[in-house]
């Protein structure tokens, strides 16, 4: 078959997952996002509460203080990436390199996903109200770190989340002192490979690479963009397995996270709440415990680089340069979830009410009772909360 019949047969991302049979009637007969324990299904003040976290901060917990993982989706939004810089700042305005001690996380945000039925954009939109209505409001210096609300469009809402720390800073091997080293043959024939210089991994860092378990860590140098002047790390220092896996439940290890987290992916994960204070101001984190791919968006992922310390215009037009597209032509077929989920639980059908005190909670939209059919009616939304 020719390119150019390739190229009509395919179809945008948020076409195929409509399909019938496809990611979003998965998706629907799963009950992803309206189990119990969802974000959108969960009551701040009620089903979830502020407990004590450590150094005086915060985070939501159940009424017996018990910790919960809340469950959510999303699709990522536009400016996506990976790169091990993560959000490493400059709290003085001089450049300063990352080190061994500094604390470097992804910061990723998702939207409503794109061409969904609408009791999926409800799911998203109840997870924004609940995220909107968790936060701390009393607070004059507030800061609103875990959505971004646009009144005039509530599929445009974003969601903020944060993973854990990247890096780590491996334990020192305690040293043998009885074993004995072995000398090498002078005169055997040397390996295939042995004066490539090109190589850059010993057989014992390949060993490294091996795919682990969550949790574990790989040197540093094996994420890709790691290096140049923005990392100042000992030999020490490890990029950390977080629970990232693809569609089929397969752990993705750190070097192959920028080939699926990019613009359009969809995700379905699990996140702590927290609130955070500092100097008088409260900061909302939603932080990332384990993340499914369902679907790969349809950009084509770029392989990051070390990044250099550039002037600001040059950083300007990097942000406004144009990513390439690579449509997939099928779909990736059915998705198996992780062992770990809980299909649907308790399904809820939460009223859109006002608040008596006139606060500025947000009300959640009516699930139909119509949620488990695969055909799901173009019904006009609930907008009683407006």
């Amino acid at each position: 078959m020719s390119d150019a019949a390739c190229d009509s047969d395919t179809v945008p991302y948020w076409v195929r997952r409509s399909a019938p049979g496809g990611v979003y009637d998965q998706m629907l007969q799963w009950g992803l996002g309206t189990g119990t324990d969802s974000l959108g299904g969960l009551e701040p003040g009620v089903s979830i509460v502020l407990g004590n976290h450590f150094g005086g901060h915060q985070k939501y917990v159940r009424p017996d203080q018990s910790p919960i993982y809340v469950h959510l989706i999303g699709e990522f939004a536009a400016g996506t990436k990976v790169h091990p810089t993560g959000n490493h700042s400059f709290p003085t305005g001089n450049f300063e390199p990352i080190r061994d001690n500094n604390r470097v996380k992804l910061n990723w945000t998702i939207k409503c996903l794109e061409g969904a039925p609408e009791r999926i954009r409800d799911v998203f939109y109840n997870q924004v109200t609940t995220l909107n209505n968790a936060t701390v409001s009393e607070e004059a210096n507030m800061r609103k770190h875990w959505i971004t609300r646009v009144l005039s469009d509530n599929d445009m809402d974003l969601i903020h989340f944060t993973t854990a720390n990247i890096f780590q800073t491996a334990q020192a091997k305690p040293s043998s002192p009885d074993k004995r080293m072995q000398k090498r043959p002078l005169n055997s024939p040397a390996s295939p490979g042995s004066d490539d210089s090109s190589s850059t991994l010993s057989s014992c860092d390949q060993e490294e690479l091996l795919a682990k378990k969550v949790g574990d860590a790989y040197p540093a140098s094996a994420m890709p963009g790691y290096g140049g002047n923005w990392f100042q790390t000992s030999s020490a220092c490890r990029v950390v397995q977080l629970d990232i896996t693809d569609p089929s439940s397969t752990l993705l290890p750190p070097w192959e996270w920028y080939k699926w987290i990019v613009e359009g992916t969809l995700v379905y994960l699990t996140a702590e709440m927290y609130i955070y204070e500092y100097d008088g101001r409260k900061y909302h984190s939603l932080s990332m415990k384990s993340m499914q791919v369902l679907d790969k968006g349809d950009l084509l992922p770029v392989k990051p680089v070390p990044r250099v310390m550039e002037s600001a215009s040059t950083s300007r037009a990097r942000l406004n340069e144009q990513a390439n597209v690579a449509v997939p032509a099928v779909s990736p077929g059915r998705i198996k979830f992780s062992a770990g989920y809980v299909p649907k639980g308790k399904q809820r059908a939460d009223a859109a009410t006002a608040d008596a005190d006139g606060s500025s909670k947000t009300a959640k939209r009516r699930l139909s009772p119509e949620v488990q059919e695969l055909e799901v009616s173009r019904t006009k939304r609930n907008r009683s909360s407006k």
